[in-house]
């Protein structure tokens, strides 16, 4: 607090006029900057919302995400993604960990997309509550869904986007994977993009709250869409597995761009 009237020094520095007994005026005039401040946290956020591909609720949802996943996760997006604006398109990357939908999305904030999961996760009250804010589609494990691939497609024709972990589920370190063909199936199905990504530098843990909470030092590299106009026309069975290979083998060729060192010396998730 100010006591006894400002020196003409300092409220030339402050570019204020020589006002006698300024002090008694500070209440007025933090009031005054307060107000103005305000006006222009409201105005930039209007403008924000006016521009941003989210709703109000989704935007803060956004804001929170890039919060955990830049400062907490310390993800680092390697290269510039190559996922389109517009157009459906399928990001199909390698799973490591239960935080991966989480940093594909903070990755690619300028286009929202939602993931096919396991129904069952979908029925639990928290994460039921926020994959249905953005758009998952459940998907029973068996693989026999017809209501649930019908339901991506139409999204995709539609020109929407979808993140698909190509393995199915979260791999451990060490262990080996078989990718699915359904990533296969929808593109060829649809004709929409595939942006390959692949995630590194996470930690592994069997409990999904753990692996919520722990701190990673994730990245990603994301490369050019897979070209499958090869295999198009065609969607016999090993037609489409050959078209998922192409792009799983896409997915490895990005990790092998990584560094083998691990996170902190621990075992990093590999593809």
């Amino acid at each position: 607090f100010l006591i006894g009237p400002l020196p003409i020094p300092v409220t030339g520095a402050l570019a204020l006029p020589e006002w006698d007994h300024l002090d008694r005026k500070v209440g007025v005039i933090l009031i005054v900057v307060a107000v103005c401040a305000s006006i222009a946290g409201f105005a930039s956020v209007r403008i924000r919302l006016a521009r941003a591909p989210y709703r109000a609720w989704i935007l803060f949802l956004e804001n929170v995400n890039q919060v955990l996943t830049k400062f907490w996760w310390r993800m680092k997006v390697v290269n510039k993604p190559t996922v389109p604006h517009k157009g459906g398109v399928l990001v199909v990357a390698n799973h490591t960990c239960y935080g991966d939908p989480l940093l594909l999305l903070g990755a690619v904030p300028y286009r929202p997309f939602g993931f096919m999961v396991a129904k069952e996760y979908t029925e639990r009250p928290w994460l039921g509550f926020f994959m249905g804010i953005v758009d998952c589609i459940p998907v029973k494990r068996d693989g026999m869904d017809a209501g649930a691939t019908r339901r991506a497609m139409r999204l995709l024709r539609d020109g929407g986007a979808m993140g698909i972990f190509i393995e199915g589920r979260i791999i451990p370190p060490g262990q080996g994977s078989d990718p699915k063909d359904g990533v296969a199936m929808l593109a060829l199905s649809t004709g929409a993009k595939v942006i390959p990504a692949h995630i590194s530098g996470t930690v592994y843990f069997k409990g999904m709250w753990k692996g919520m909470l722990v701190r990673h030092r994730a990245r990603l590299r994301f490369g050019p869409p897979v070209d499958l106009s090869e295999f198009q026309g065609n969607r016999d069975r090993e037609t489409v597995h050959r078209a998922t290979m192409r792009i799983f083998d896409e997915i490895q060729k990005l990790g092998a761009l990584e560094e083998p060192a691990g996170f902190n010396g621990e075992p990093r998730c590999a593809l």
